[in-house]
C-alpha cells in the first residue's frame, strides 16, 4: 500500500471527505474478487454505521492496513457494537471491529481506464448479486445460525462465535468454484457496462 502509517491515511482520508471529496484508495488483494481485484482503485465515501446496510462494500482500518470488505451486520458485545465484515473470496469473517474503525463506503471501482458505480444501476445489481451468492455459500457450507431480521443477516455459531465455513472436500470446492464461475460471469457482463474515465 503506502509506508504511512494507516492510522494518518484514515485522517487524511476523513479529512478529504470532510471538504466534500471522494478520495480513492488502491487495493492490494484479491479477497474482494471478481467485483474487486488487486490493482483495482476504490472510491469512498462518509457513512454512518447507522447508515450501513448488509452487503454494502466498506473501508474499515486495523493497526497494519485499511480493508475493503463487504459489511454483512453489527454485533452487539462486550457493551458495544462492533462491525461485522468479510471478503467475497474468504470463506470466514474478519474478526470484529469497532464501530469507529469504519472508514468510508466504497462508490465506485475504477479498472483499467473504467469506472462502475456500484451505489447505483447495473453496478449496484452486480454488488447485490456477489452479496447473495456470499450468503448462498454460508448458508450451504456454514455451521453457522442466520439470526436477522430485514436489515441483514448476522450469523455466529452456538458458542456465539461469529461463522467459520466447514472444512473443504471436493463437493465443497467443486460447489465454491460453480458460485464463482458465476460471480465472475455476471461481472464480465457488467465490465460492458462500465464508463470509460
Amino acid at each position: 500500500m503506502s509506508d504511512l502509517e494507516p492510522s494518518l491515511i484514515v485522517d487524511l482520508l476523513h479529512q478529504s471527505m470532510d471538504d466534500g471529496k471522494s478520495p480513492s484508495l488502491v487495493v492490494v488483494s484479491d479477497s474482494m474478487a471478481p467485483l474487486i481485484r488487486s490493482g483495482d482503485q476504490v472510491q469512498i465515501a462518509p457513512i454512518t454505521h447507522e447508515a450501513l446496510v448488509a452487503g454494502d462494500v466498506v473501508v474499515v482500518s486495523g493497526s497494519q492496513e485499511l480493508l475493503t470488505h463487504r459489511f454483512w451486520g453489527l454485533l452487539a458485545a462486550e457493551n458495544e457494537l462492533k462491525l461485522i465484515t468479510k471478503g467475497d473470496r474468504p470463506q470466514h469473517f474478519d474478526r470484529p471491529r469497532n464501530i469507529d474503525t469504519l472508514v468510508g463506503l466504497v462508490i465506485s471501482r475504477k479498472r483499467n481506464r473504467r469506472l462502475l458505480n456500484i451505489r447505483n444501476g447495473i453496478g449496484r445489481w452486480l454488488s447485490w448479486l456477489l452479496y447473495r451468492l456470499g450468503t448462498l455459500e454460508i448458508r450451504l457450507f456454514s455451521r453457522a445460525i442466520p439470526v436477522g431480521s430485514g436489515g441483514g443477516t448476522r450469523l455466529y455459531d452456538r458458542d456465539g462465535i461469529f461463522a467459520e465455513t466447514t472444512r473443504d472436500n471436493f463437493g465443497h470446492l467443486f460447489i465454491r468454484r460453480c458460485i464463482y464461475a458465476v460471480a465472475k460471469s455476471a461481472t464480465f457482463v457488467v465490465q460492458l457496462f462500465d464508463k470509460p474515465v
